[in-house]
Parts: structure tokens; sequence; C-alpha cells
């Protein structure tokens, strides 16, 4: 009792039930929490074994401890990664999935976010265990699981644009493909993330053609200046010429040349 207290040892259960277990069960084994001087936690597992002599009266307890912290702490940061990305699979806008590779060589799904679900028309546990054809139909199903052979065919990320019709028109996805690999690394399943970016590729559609406009813009703006420039010089040369005119029917013609002119400006 000493050292746990030097240790400020927290037991999981009073130990009068720990000195009952012993007396019982001749053994107890359970994890214990000590404190280091300078403040840090120490997880440690503890095995007590009781023994008696020839009266069958105790004689002593032998504890074996093993060091669990690393461990604990491996365990709990693996939790907290879990827990962050199932936070994240389950309230991102992207269509998330994850399919097993079948012993035949099949896809089939083995998670849906909520996102990607509203897209496959069955509630998840019909959609689950299915492939992507008798989940979204052979043409969107087939080219998903066309796009998911070449991820394991390559063991590559895939990357791609498809364009696909969804019932209620075109929508073009940004889609990604991650293998997912065993201890062995075998592909035993992949990762799929697909982003609507319908929106945006048609955003880029009008820029681009409001660039064109513009470009066309300023080509009919550089014409019509110079084509401007061409009829300042042939009006100059129409003031000089009509000094030298002098029959009523030359006069008019020049008046006729400069109505033509100024209609051209």
């Amino acid at each position: 009792l000493h050292a746990h207290n030097l240790l400020r040892t927290t037991f999981p259960i009073p130990m009068t039930e720990i000195e009952g277990a012993l007396e019982r069960d001749g053994q107890w084994a359970g994890e214990l929490k000590h404190r280091r001087r300078d403040g840090a936690e120490l997880i440690v597992g503890v095995h007590k074994s009781l023994s008696r002599d020839a009266d069958g009266r105790p004689s002593s307890i032998a504890e074996i401890f093993v060091d669990l912290t690393a461990q604990r702490r491996a365990e709990a940061a693996l939790l907290e990664s879990e827990r962050r990305f199932q936070t994240y699979f389950d309230n991102s806008a992207d269509y998330l999935f994850h399919v097993r590779i079948a012993p035949d060589g099949r896809f089939v799904y083995e998670a849906i976010n909520p996102a990607g679900l509203a897209h496959t028309g069955m509630p998840l546990d019909q959609a689950l265990g299915r492939t992507p054809e008798e989940v979204l139909g052979p043409q969107v199903g087939g080219a998903i699981t066309d796009a998911l052979r070449q991820t394991m065919e390559t063991g590559k990320p895939y990357r791609y644009e498809p364009e696909f019709d969804m019932g209620s028109g075109k929508v073009t996805y940004d889609a990604i493909y991650l293998p997912l690999r065993n201890e062995a690394g075998q592909i035993t399943g992949i990762l799929g993330d697909s982003r609507d970016i319908s929106e945006h590729r048609q955003l880029e559609a009008l820029l681009r053609q409001t660039q064109k406009m513009d470009a066309l813009g300023q080509l009919a703006g550089g014409v019509a200046h110079d084509f401007n420039n061409v009829l300042g010089g042939l009006l100059g040369s129409l003031e000089l010429l009509e000094d030298h005119v002098a029959t009523d029917d030359g006069k008019a013609m020049m008046a006729a040349c400069f109505q033509s002119v100024e209609r051209g400006r």
C-alpha cells in the first residue's frame, strides 16, 4: 500500500473486492493507473496470485506488472482517428463509399455515406453487399466498376471526371478511387470519393464563352478603329478634291461621297 500511495495508484475496483477475489479465486488481474512524479499517467496491467501454506493459510502474494501505457495510448489514438473519419464520412457533402473485393472478383459495397446513399434510391441495408450495377444500374454502375477495376489492376489512385445521367439530368463528378491494402500488401478494397462539379464546369464554360465574346469585341473594336482611320484619310482627300470641282454634277457627286463617308464613320 505504501508503494501505491507514492504512485497515487487508481484501482478499477475497491481494494476490498480485489482482496475478496484473491481469497476466493486465488488470483486477480486488472489494470491500474499510476502517477509519476512529473504528473504523467502510467497504465499498468497487473496479475496477482495468492499462495497458501500447508495449512491453507495465505502466505504470500506474487504480482506481475506490465506497462501498457504506450499500447493504450495507441489504441486511444486509433479510436480518435476512427471517430474523426466516421464524422467526416457521415457529414461530408461528397459521395463517399467503400467497396470490398469479393473472392469472385466482384466489387461489393461495404459502406456508403448519407450523401452517396441519397443517389442510390434504396435504404442502406439493401445497398450494402451489392455491386455498383445492382445498386445504380448497368450504365452508371458499369462505368464505376470499370474505374474500380482499373484502380485494382494498377494498384494506384485513379482520378477521373465521369458524366452520368442521374435521372434529373447529366451530372459531372470529380471522382478519385484509392486502393486499400492488408498487412500483406494485397488490395482488399477501394475507398471512393465523388464530388458533384456540374455547376463548377458550367461556370467554367460560361467564363470561356464570356472571354471569347470579350476577345471578339476587342477585335471588332480594333477593326472599327482601323476602318475609321481609313475613312478619316478618305474624308481629308475629298475635302482637298472639293476645291477643284466646279460643275454642278461634280459637286453633286462630291456631296454623295461625303454622305457615304459620314455614314461609314
